[in-house]
């Protein structure tokens, strides 16, 4: 269990309930929990912490939930969000998947759904993680010139590349 790198959550509410309610149930799913009552709070806590999925309350005393979501999306694009609310309409559903949450869920909260949207966050990042390493080379050669010229070609077609000039070099790097 302790090779399993475990995602964190930031959980946004400003109802003391609410909060150790979902961080009971997702700590049981083996997830690190991060947690704020307010909008800036909330900012504070986000800014300095890799953040994986945030679970994210669209009425706060001091921010609007949908603000919050524009900037949690504009400082890490690739954190999912999952957009909580006791006050749902349509047009704050549709407009919380717009600003880049993966799923809404309405209060109370069923168990069921909250597996289903933080499942979805899950495979969304596990994606992106697959991608990130499809898109990863090593050029192990003996030659710099070779090296440099490979280089520079895949770096142009955006891939991470390593170079290594001999077999022990490359195993280091990886």
């Amino acid at each position: 269990m302790n090779n399993i790198i475990k995602k964190i959550v930031l959980i946004v509410d400003d109802d003391d309930l609410v909060r150790t309610q979902l961080s009971k149930e997702l700590k049981r799913n083996f997830f690190n929990i991060l947690q704020a009552n307010t909008g800036n709070k909330a900012l504070e806590v986000f800014q300095n912490n890799k953040v994986d999925i945030a679970l994210l309350d669209i009425r706060l005393q001091d921010y609007d939930g949908l603000e919050l979501l524009k900037s949690f999306k504009s400082i890490k694009p690739e954190c999912e969000v999952i957009v909580i609310t006791g006050y749902g309409t349509q047009d704050i559903a549709i407009q919380s998947l717009r600003y880049g949450a993966i799923d809404y869920i309405e209060k109370p909260i069923i168990d069921d759904e909250l597996s289903a949207a933080i499942g979805r966050a899950l495979e969304r990042l596990t994606k992106r993680e697959e991608l990130s390493y499809k898109n990863t080379l090593l050029i192990v050669d003996d030659e710099d010139d070779i090296t440099k010229r490979l280089l520079k070609f895949f770096s142009k077609e955006n891939f991470e590349v390593f170079c290594a000039n001999s077999g022990k070099a490359a195993l280091e790097i990886i």
